[in-house]
């Protein structure tokens, strides 16, 4: 009784097959600025408390999750420093031109072999986009609304892994019949 137990459990462990790629990318801030409205006058700071200053450097981590044996994929992007964890599913994307977006949380996320942009839960957005080879420059920006403040940041990011083309290629791959799959509507 105890094998078949042992067995009966162990049984999905080895169907389940996740093959993991992660990599990261390091950035330095170039530049940012914060704006508040107190009162009717404009406030203007050049940085947060305890928060990322002019070059200072922080990471962006990837990691994209293969699950052989369903034939699906995760694609995970976090950056403490952003306040940044979100995630793309295969089979919930819709095909945009040279790409795909995926809504997660009512928040738009669009890949592309050179840009990526994403929404989170933060009220914030963040644009990557390839200028050179594996350098990548980025714009982060919080939305801004009375009583709260608004925040833009740019920074470099430097060296992309090889592996973020791989996992393009990948994604490519798994939504060949949405990648790219877009209509204009000719009214």
């Amino acid at each position: 009784m105890k094998k078949l137990l042992f067995i009966l459990l162990l049984s999905p462990l080895s169907y389940a097959k996740e093959v993991s790629t992660s990599f990261s990318l390091s950035c330095t801030v170039t530049d940012q600025v914060l704006l508040q409205s107190v009162d009717g006058v404009p406030k203007r700071y050049s940085a947060f408390e305890g928060g990322l200053k002019n070059g200072d450097n922080f990471v962006i981590n990837f990691e994209y999750l293969e699950y052989t044996a369903i034939k699906s994929f995760t694609f995970k992007i976090k950056s403490e420093a952003l306040n940044l964890d979100t995630y793309m599913i295969q089979g919930t994307g819709v095909g945009i031109p040279n790409g795909i977006k995926y809504e997660v949380r009512f928040y738009e996320q669009m890949i592309f072999e050179d840009r990526l942009e994403l929404e989170n839960i933060f009220s914030s957005e963040i644009s990557l986009k390839r200028y050179y080879k594996d350098d990548w420059h980025l714009a982060y920006a919080t939305g801004i609304d009375v009583g709260n403040t608004g925040h833009l940041l740019t920074a470099n990011c430097l060296n992309m892994s090889d592996k973020w083309d791989d996992v393009i290629e990948k994604i490519k791959k798994e939504e060949e019949s949405t990648w790219n799959n877009w209509m204009i509507d000719e009214d």
